[in-house]
């Protein structure tokens, strides 16, 4: 059995019958991510207009060298290692979601790992930033690959 699928081998409608590990994601993944991101974020996908931005989005992040995706039947993870300042490399997970109906938490939860360790081989430096706008606690997850909860003081000021 093979770790990963071959990138671009698959249509995204057949992605979803033949994939058994999460692989990278390659330009035909962009419907696939859509869906997910419309199960998901669809409220927050209320108008064509942000669907279409979306869109974009998914197909810049999906060739961009300092963003991994990843697919998998049920599952998509975005992460970014972000180059402050053009020497210091931060590592966060953009979106990290998995349809419990088609993969378990072990999906995400290994989607996770790859994460952290493509953030490390991209020479990330720091902590690797995990969490969640919608209510989601990452925390399991973190304390499974070694995090700590953050104290940093993060103030939300209403826009």
């Amino acid at each position: 059995m093979m770790d990963a699928m071959p990138q671009g081998d698959v249509k995204p409608r057949l992605f979803c019958e033949q994939a058994v590990f999460p692989r990278v994601a390659t330009p035909d993944d962009v419907d696939f991510v859509m869906a997910m991101g419309l199960k998901f974020y669809g409220s927050r996908l209320d108008s064509q207009e942000k669907i279409n931005g979306a869109a974009r989005w998914v197909r810049q992040v999906i060739v961009d060298p300092d963003r991994l995706v990843l697919v998998h039947p049920g599952s998509v993870g975005i992460a970014n290692v972000n180059w402050r300042y053009g020497m210091e490399g931060r590592a966060a997970a953009d979106i990290l979601c998995c349809d419990p109906d088609k993969a378990g938490p072990w999906t995400a939860l290994k989607m996770a790992r790859m994460m952290v360790e493509w953030a490390r081989q991209k020479g990330a430096t720091g902590a690797f930033r995990l969490s969640a706008d919608t209510g989601v606690d990452f925390g399991p997850f973190a304390i499974r690959l070694g995090g700590k909860l953050s104290l940093d003081k993060i103030y939300e000021i209403p826009l």
